[in-house]
């Protein structure tokens, strides 16, 4: 009587690696049906936007700031609200203030996957709520923030501080 021969079963390792991999599998799947139905909205700030309109005879030109609110997830969105955030915590809503690229257009906005829509904002408006409520004074840069319909809010900082804008406009 000899010793006995003990062979590696090859059998059970593709099990356990068919498992590992099944188990693996399935935290992805439900990793990316959380991950693929994920609102996302991106603010695109302008500063420069000029407009202008032939009005008898003469050329009036309007300089605006603009915030485009592009939807760049799957999934509609409706925006509440659009504003500026104070440095004292506070948020100033421009819903009122602001006007847009296409007629009969108002708040909440409805907005679709891959669709966006432009706010202007005079910049003779902007400026006046800098000085209104002494942003110049403040050295930090101007956030611009949208509310969706379950109030999450989406920010964008501006390149530049209050105080920069108003020594170039």
């Amino acid at each position: 009587m000899g010793p006995e021969a003990h062979f590696f079963d090859w059998g059970m390792f593709w099990q356990a690696a068919s498992a590992i991999a099944t188990t693996a599998a399935v935290i992805v799947a439900l990793w990316q049906t959380k991950y693929v139905n994920k609102k996302r909205v991106k603010l695109i700030y302008g500063e420069q936007f000029r407009y202008s309109r032939k009005i008898q005879e003469n050329r009036e030109t309007y300089h605006y700031t603009t915030i485009d609110i592009v939807n760049t997830g799957n999934r509609k969105i409706v925006v509440q609200q659009l504003g500026v955030e104070l440095p004292d915590g506070f948020r100033y809503n421009l819903n009122e203030d602001i006007e847009f690229d296409r007629p009969l257009c108002c708040f909440p906005i409805e907005l679709e996957p891959e669709q966006f829509i432009k706010c202007l904002w005079l910049n003779d408006d902007f400026r006046d709520l800098l000085v209104t409520r002494h942003l110049h004074e403040n050295n930090k840069r101007i956030t611009f923030y949208i509310q969706d319909s379950a109030g999450i809010y989406y920010k964008r900082k501006t390149t530049k501080t209050p105080k920069q804008f108003l020594e170039e406009n």
